[in-house]
């Protein structure tokens, strides 16, 4: 089972009909497999190339931390991108088009996120993280466990505040129609114990808590453009986790995560001393994806 987005766009490409919005990629590549009646799942082929070959592209100038970084990638993104599959190829896509910030190459970085935005036009949000993160330094330990309180304490607010005042300019990413759900709370998604989250926090937090010893050791570019969008991205962690909607605008910048987690156990199995916070931790990654295979509908094995 991979939800009811992947069948929708079976039925799209068997009949001609199930998806009400179609970005020009996607309209074109399945009006092609309707017109010369190619197999169906030909175009789901052709999706997961796009998705696994910009994600690894992304990488590029991280080749050590791969390995990790796919480790983590199949742990917070496979579900979504087994259903949300036209938005999981513009997040390929952006994340591919985040390496070229450390470059200062704006042409490559333009034409990543219009090939995104021609996939899903969500991906325009993605667009101004080329000026806002091209940065060598990071926030202090102290300022990054306020922000992340903030977002907690005050980011729904915030977030209602935005949507009354800036809801209107939702139409430039197809989401028009989503002020009125997202301020009446309409897409919730259903949550059980809060386990995950409470987990999600903890391992949040050592990161913060060892930031400036990973940002010491990698002196590295690359590692403080992801963590800079690591601290946004948990920073809005709190009030948009529970919002379908607002989850899936902030995938974009979710990248980030499995990233500076990878990152981090690179520098955890190299430091001997401190790898004794590491490992719990790991094992306890595996203990919640094995728990995910055998509770979900459907389950992945390596």
């Amino acid at each position: 089972m991979v939800g009811n987005d992947y069948l929708s766009y079976l039925s799209y490409l068997t009949y001609g009909y199930g998806v009400d919005r179609l970005e020009p990629f996607s309209k074109f590549t399945i009006e092609y497999v309707l017109a010369h009646r190619i197999w169906p799942y030909y175009w789901f082929v052709l999706c997961a190339a796009i998705q696994i070959t910009f994600f690894l592209f992304g990488f590029r100038n991280m080749k050590k931390i791969l390995p990790y970084g796919v480790f983590f990638f199949l742990f917070y993104f496979l579900s979504f991108y087994t259903s949300g599959i036209r938005q999981a190829n513009a997040i390929s896509c952006i994340f591919f088009a985040f390496s070229f910030i450390k470059e200062r190459k704006l042409i490559p970085y333009l034409l990543f996120v219009l090939f995104a935005f021609l996939n899903h036009r969500s991906a325009v949000l993605a667009l101004p993280a080329y000026w806002i993160f091209n940065t060598d330094k990071i926030l202090g330990i102290k300022m990054q466990i306020v922000t992340i309180l903030a977002g907690l304490i005050v980011g729904q607010t915030l977030i209602v505040y935005l949507v009354e005042k800036y809801g209107v300019y939702l139409t430039v990413i197809g989401y028009d129609y989503l002020a009125e759900r997202i301020k009446e709370n309409d897409m919730k998604v259903e949550v059980d114990s809060g386990l995950g989250v409470i987990f999600n926090y903890i391992v949040f937090l050592v990161v913060v808590l060892y930031s400036k010893k990973l940002h010491e050791y990698f002196k590295d570019k690359n590692f403080s453009i992801y963590y800079n969008l690591f601290v946004f991205s948990v920073f809005c962690y709190g009030f948009t986790m529970h919002d379908q909607y607002l989850s899936r605008m902030m995938f974009f910048f979710r990248m980030s995560i499995p990233v500076v987690l990878a990152y981090a156990t690179y520098y955890f199995v190299s430091k001997r001393e401190d790898s004794i916070i590491w490992y719990p931790i790991l094992a306890a990654f595996l203990v919640l994806e094995v728990y995910k295979w055998a509770n979900d509908q459907w389950f992945f094995v390596f």
